[in-house]
C-alpha cells in the first residue's frame, strides 16, 4: 500500500487531482478503513469541487482518527467553502485544541473569523500566525486588515510595509 500512496501523494502534489483521486480509490477498495487515505482524498474532491464527497471523506476519517488536525482544518474548509461558518469555526478550532499551532487551523479559523467580522478575535490568531511564519507575506497582510478595521492604523502600516518588502 505504501508505494501505491507515495504515488497518489506525487499526482496531488503535482496538482494532477483527478488522477490522484482515483489512485486513493484504488488504495481504498482494499483498505476502506484507512484513515488517511480517506482524509487525503477528502482534500482531493475538496481541491476538485465535490463538497459533498470531501465531506463524507474527511468526517469518516475523522470517525477513524479523531485527533487528526489536518483532517479537522480540512473539514473546516471545507465548510467554509459551503458557507456553513459556524460548522468550520467548530472544525478548526478542534484541529487547533489538538495542535495549537497549526499554521493551516490558525489562518482558516481567522479567515472565517474575518468574514463574520469578528476582527477582534482574527488578530491574535493572525499575531501567532505571522510569528509562526515570518517570512510570509499574505498573513501579514490579513494582519494589518484586521488592525485597520480595528484603528490600529500605524500597526497596520508597518505589517502592509512588511508584506510589500516580502512580496512585491
Amino acid at each position: 500500500m505504501e508505494d501505491r500512496l507515495r504515488e497518489a501523494l506525487a499526482l496531488h502534489r503535482q496538482g494532477r487531482l483527478r488522477e490522484a483521486v482515483v489512485r486513493y480509490r484504488a488504495i481504498l477498495e482494499k483498505h476502506p478503513d484507512e484513515a488517511r487515505v480517506l482524509g487525503l482524498l477528502g482534500l482531493a474532491e475538496f481541491q476538485v469541487g465535490d463538497l459533498d464527497a470531501a465531506r463524507a471523506l474527511l468526517t469518516r476519517s475523522l470517525q477513524l482518527e479523531p485527533r487528526d488536525a489536518n483532517a479537522w482544518s480540512n473539514l473546516g474548509m471545507v465548510h467554509l467553502k459551503a458557507e456553513a461558518t459556524e460548522q468550520s469555526l467548530a472544525c478548526f478550532e478542534r484541529a487547533l485544541e489538538i495542535q495549537p499551532s497549526h499554521p493551516d487551523a490558525l489562518n482558516n479559523l481567522a479567515q472565517a473569523l474575518r468574514r463574520l467580522g469578528r476582527f477582534d478575535q482574527a488578530k491574535p490568531l493572525l499575531e501567532q500566525l505571522v510569528a509562526l511564519r515570518p517570512d510570509a507575506a499574505a498573513p501579514r497582510y490579513a494582519l494589518a486588515d484586521v488592525q485597520l478595521k480595528t484603528n490600529h492604523v500605524d500597526a497596520a502600516i508597518q505589517n502592509f510595509q512588511h508584506a510589500l518588502k516580502l512580496n512585491p
